[in-house]
């Protein structure tokens, strides 16, 4: 097996376990046949003898295909096994996949829809219920179903990766056909399926082995979406009217569903949760504003409700209308200590506003530290003007006393996570249309200093127009700090033993050196035997060295940290 690791040379991957046994053929390497394209004569040639405007190739898992525009020369030389019907091998109760290629040979596919049918067996039928395509849709983050609307350009290729989640009864050959179709423009083909299911069942669906793929199908999972579990040392939320409690904190929700007041139960060391009522984060209520020229847009009472109540997270709904406009503030809050509020803006008028902005008073206490918006760390500044720039990774600020505070961040309709440091110019942030993207980037924030002798923030959106029946995503989220108490003893005790230079090194095979030395963990990163990919510690042929080199240190007393930068994901 060859793996490339970025920045390594092949000469310097050690021998470190004893050879592995290929699994039915599969090969790791840097250059495989997919990469060997049809050049565009033979690719002109292909289609002008197509008959249809589009066709599908079927192809295996363990050959990806891996470019977005040109044909693999194996489907053109071996047409008889790469069209028409897709042949596969499957164990008893694995999730199998395999691949349709979509090219546009003649013109653009606008949609592609996909239609399962059920395989037919010798003892029973393999449903379409079993089946799915992972390009068009699964469930999201949140736990809900979504449906993609996919296209393919002329002249490229799309590959359609799908999944068989096989019983563990099935046994024999089973038939059966799919229909992939032009939404859009109408038209379609069928590709015959045959898929043989035999051998010992897979307990794990073939999650044991990377090179089966079936890990896709954790794409949908829902893991850590149990809304009534929460995880030491957190406490489960109390409500107590518009009061939510958790751990050393209060949050207090007004009519509007929007913060009233912050409380904080923490010591100035933040090692305990001290009794009695707290002290004040907020100075007053934040409030969201919508100004015209006749000033302040006043709303009537809100109608506010409870939509979930779990120990881990509680749901809430809140509705305000004036003339002109209705604000619905749809808020979440875990346990954790993390804050959501979705608060959308809808016109039912045509109206000029000077501004929309939300009013954040922090209390003098708090407004000790800050940090964000360009400043580094230290105490809060008097005064501060900020403007959106997307060259920029800044949304908010965090502000507050070292035992109570806040992390405000932005957000809008069109929000999406930036990639981070040395690769953030690769996908910048996107300025939201609410607050500061849809006229001009003129909104900002603004902090200055209140009568009290706290700071107020204000974040701004300047002038727009709004038309009938418009609406904006006026978003922000709250991170109350600080999260959880400091176990000082347990923090003192741990010592890291840190390796970062090369592939060989001794300490990890000699863990009684370790040990001597006095620490107690050991941070395994990349580029090691135990680790040799960056963000997958889950790699079939260095998991034996990983496994045996923490039971080793657990034996000894020592506990393991894997390297693993799921940011670079």
């Amino acid at each position: 097996m060859v793996l490339l690791l970025a920045g390594t040379r092949a000469a310097e991957i050690p021998r470190i376990l004893p050879p592995t046994p290929k699994p039915e053929g599969f090969y790791i390497q840097s250059h495989n046949e997919m990469d060997r394209l049809a050049g565009p004569a033979d690719t002109a040639n292909f289609t002008a003898k197509l008959g249809v405007d589009w066709t599908v190739f079927t192809e295996d898992r363990i050959h990806p295909i891996r470019h977005a525009k040109g044909l693999p020369k194996r489907w053109l030389e071996d047409m008889a096994n790469h069209s028409q019907i897709f042949k596969g091998l499957a164990r008893p109760g694995e999730f199998y996949v395999f691949q349709i290629g979509l090219f546009a040979a003649r013109r653009p596919v606008e949609e592609i829809g996909m239609v399962f049918g059920d395989l037919k067996g010798p003892n029973g039928s393999l449903n379409r219920d079993r089946f799915r395509c992972f390009n068009l849709g699964g469930t999201n983050c949140h736990g809900e179903p979504f449906i993609k609307q996919l296209a393919v350009p002329l002249g490229h290729l799309q590959a359609l990766w799908v999944g068989i989640d096989v019983p563990m009864d099935a046994n024999g050959v089973y038939r059966g056909s799919i229909q992939i179709h032009d939404l859009a423009a109408g038209g379609g083909m069928s590709i015959g399926l045959e898929l043989e299911v035999a051998g010992e069942p897979l307990r794990d669906h073939g999650d044991g082995d990377s090179w089966r793929l079936s890990r896709l199908r954790w794409l949908d999972s829902t893991i850590g979406l149990d809304e009534d579990t929460v995880t030491q040392p957190f406490v489960p939320i109390l409500r107590e009217g518009n009061v939510l409690k958790l751990l050393g904190r209060d949050l207090a929700l007004g009519a509007d569903g929007l913060p009233r007041q912050i409380r904080s139960h923490f010591n100035a060391g933040n090692t305990r949760i001290t009794p009695g009522p707290g002290w004040a984060i907020l100075d007053a209520p934040i409030h969201l504003v919508i100004e015209t020229s006749d000033g302040p847009v006043a709303f009537g009472t809100p109608a506010m409700q409870f939509t979930r109540e779990q120990n881990g997270s509680t749901a809430w709904r809140a509705t305000s209308e004036s003339a002109g406009f209705k604000m619905v503030v749809q808020g979440v809050l875990e346990y954790d200590g993390f804050a959501d509020f979705r608060c959308q803006i809808q016109s039912t008028q045509t109206t000029a506003v000077r501004d929309i902005r939300l009013e954040v008073p922090v209390s003098a206490p708090a407004a000790t530290f800050f940090m964000g918006l360009g400043q580094p760390g230290g105490n809060c500044p008097s005064a501060l003007d900020w403007n959106w720039n997307p060259k920029f990774n800044q949304d908010g600020f965090w502000i507050g006393a070292v035992n109570g505070g806040f992390k405000l961040q932005l957000y809008g309709a069109n929000w999406r996570a930036p990639l981070i440091n040395c690769y953030y110019h690769s996908r910048e942030l996107m300025v939201p249309e609410s607050w500061g993207g849809g006229n001009g980037h003129l909104g900002g924030i603004r902090l200055s200093h209140s009568l009290s002798g706290g700071r107020q923030a204000v974040a701004y959106s300047g002038p727009r127009d709004f038309k009938p029946g418009q609406a904006l995503d006026f978003n922000f989220r709250l991170y109350l700090t600080p999260f959880k108490t400091l176990d000082t003893e347990q923090q003192w005790a741990m010592r890291y033993q840190h390796n970062t230079q090369g592939v060989e090194d001794a300490d990890y095979r000699d863990l009684q050196r370790v040990k001597a030395r006095g620490a107690n963990v050991i941070n395994i990163h990349h580029n090691k035997e135990q680790n040799p990919a960056i963000n997958y510690p889950l790699f079939d042929w260095s998991l034996p060295s990983l496994k045996q080199c923490t039971a080793e240190a657990h034996a000894r007393g020592i506990r393991v940290k894997i390297y693993y930068t799921t940011r670079e994901l």
